[in-house]
């Protein structure tokens, strides 16, 4: 090697050491640069931005990225003229862009146009600004396996892209960030993000969408991207429109987490819904929703206003359901089974009218209000005990009207309004309960006599001799007996003297231990302890217990 090579490598390796003097780690940084060994520093008016510096191999075609931080942000077209790699007319060509270790942001712009690039290599990147990769349309490769944030647009028009994972601490996905991605066939990873609206929009090759750590799905996130069939996401609210009316979506199957306001509107695709983390689901979340059939969503506590509104379901599973809001199933003709639970504190105005086929048994023990129509022409529908519970304050015109599987009610003391439709068409009251006339059948209904009810609407309107008196106390002669093997003992009981119906049901709880005949005899059967019982019949549901333990000798 001759004495002019060596100075001048000499006086290379000076100039870089200088020009990187305000890099963070530049010397190690910089084995990563295959260059002429001219590095620009980003010297754009923007505090803090000059421990970046960038530079560009001809031969490979590479942008290289060095220092520490972030790559500022161009936030309009003003800025990009302050992109000094802009300014050099190869940069366009680069197909290959590396940001060195030490760098946590791609700023707003950055990248926006470079048409040519091919693959990005990012390993400790965090953010990604807005617009970042907007336009990169060859784009097929992107590592950055510490990705956080995506922001709107960014990689917009990147028709080359065919895969995307979403990493462990990705939080963020914004506006937009993937629209227009045609080439774009998978969506994964275990990130606990947020996808905003249209995000993935015109992803027209799309198939895979399997995020099961979301938690939200944006407004028209996958608007148009006609091949996707399957969206996983778990434990993800669907926000408003998220799956709303597109003829161009062929969206059937999602798994997902609660839904927000007309989350699938008018969807006619959607055909399996699987909700088993949701807590709740919006007004008009599935309205005309027709292609769906069935539902379990068994965490659900509420439903709201026409949430299930003139679908095709034919069953729903809610065990945990609190609140029923106005016109929820409103119209769903082919509803025929419903497993409600026992939770049940309000049915709103028309919540099942018209759910002609429904043939379930609904608690309502713990219901505090029932609105207007709220059951109305539900022929085939039954109420548990017959009760309305203890807990009732209200119950609206014709809730129950058409109901001719019902033939009496539980009205409880606490309830202080029915009603005017029912109201008018009472018939009869008991001392627990009243009797209602609806459209096509009499329903018979029991209320205290100092029940406001009573006070209300009856005692002034009625001829006493209709008022039905219902069963108030309830007692059997012993409280426990004891029996040897093959035993028998005979209970009597006693009843309200005045009520209408003494109908009786008689109970034992373990057939293994003693039988419990209608006549009173209590038998032994085999050693163990067990409790028998007598029920009224007439919708009180007063009840006498008597705890019986056979000894076997």
């Amino acid at each position: 090697m001759n004495k002019k090579k060596i100075v001048s490598i000499i006086l290379g390796a000076t100039m870089l050491t200088s020009s990187m003097a305000s890099i963070t780690s530049a010397t190690a940084v910089s084995r990563d640069l295959s260059s002429s060994g001219t590095i620009h520093i980003i010297d754009d008016g923007i505090p803090d931005n000059k421990n970046i510096g960038w530079d560009y191999n001809e031969d490979t075609k590479v942008l290289t990225f060095i220092g520490k931080g972030a790559i500022p942000d161009y936030p309009d077209s003003d800025n990009v003229d302050k992109k000094t790699w802009f300014k050099k007319d190869e940069v366009t060509e680069a197909t290959k862009i590396v940001i060195s270790n030490g760098i946590t942001k791609i700023g707003s712009n950055c990248f926006n146009g470079m048409a040519n690039v091919e693959e990005v290599d990012a390993p400790t990147v965090k953010q990604i600004g807005s617009n970042a990769f907007n336009g990169c349309e060859a784009l097929n490769t992107l590592s950055a396996p510490s990705i956080q944030s995506v922001g709107s647009y960014a990689f917009n028009d990147c028709k080359s892209l065919s895969t995307f994972t979403a990493g462990k601490n990705m939080t963020y996905i914004g506006d937009y960030a993937f629209n227009n991605c045609e080439s774009l066939r998978s969506v994964t990873g275990d990130g606990k993000v947020r996808v905003r609206n249209y995000s993935f929009s015109n992803c027209s090759s799309l198939t895979t969408f399997n995020l099961p750590n979301a938690t939200e799905i944006g407004s028209y996130c996958f608007d148009n991207s006609s091949l996707l069939r399957t969206v996983k996401v778990p434990k993800a609210t669907i926000k408003s429109n998220g799956f709303s009316t597109n003829a161009e979506q062929g969206v059937s199957t999602v798994v997902a987490g609660s839904l927000d306001n007309k989350a699938f509107y008018q969807n006619k695709r959607i055909k399996n819904l699987t909700l088993d983390n949701a807590t709740f689901i919006g007004n008009y979340a599935l309205a005309e929703a027709t292609g769906l059939s069935t539902i379990t969503a068994n965490k659900v506590t509420s439903v709201g206003n026409s949430a299930f509104k003139d679908t095709n379901i034919t069953e729903v599973n809610l065990g945990k359901v609190s609140k029923i809001d106005n016109y929820a199933f409103a119209g769903c003709k082919k509803l025929v089974k419903a497993n409600l639970g026992t939770k049940i504190s309000s049915v709103g105005s028309g919540a099942f009218v018209n759910c002609f086929s429904l043939n379930s048994t609904i608690t309502l023990k713990n219901a505090t209000s029932i609105g207007t129509n709220a059951f109305a022409n539900c022929q085939n529908i039954r109420v548990a005990d017959n009760s309305l519970g203890n807990k009732l304050k209200s119950i609206g015109s014709n809730a129950f009207a058409g109901c001719n599987k019902i033939s009496s009610l539980y009205i409880p003391k606490t309830t202080t309004t029915i009603g005017s439709n029912l109201s008018s068409k009472i018939e009869s009251v008991n001392d627990t309960s009243v009797t209602v006339t609806s459209n096509t059948e009499r329903i018979k209904i029991y209320t205290p006599y100092n029940s406001t009810i009573y006070k209300k609407y009856i005692a002034n309107k009625h001829n006493k001799s209709y008022i039905r008196k219902a069963v108030t106390s309830l007692k059997l002669s012993k409280s426990r007996v004891s029996l040897s093997k093959g035993k028998k003992v005979r209970l009597t009981w006693t009843i309200t003297s005045n009520a209408d119906n003494k109908g009786l049901t008689f109970i034992t709880d373990n057939t293994k231990v003693a039988k419990f005949s209608t006549s009173g005899y209590i038998t032994a059967k085999g050693k163990g302890t067990c409790y028998v019982s007598i029920k009224s019949r007439d919708g009180s549901n007063k009840v006498a217990k008597c705890k019986v333990t056979v000894k076997w000798r």
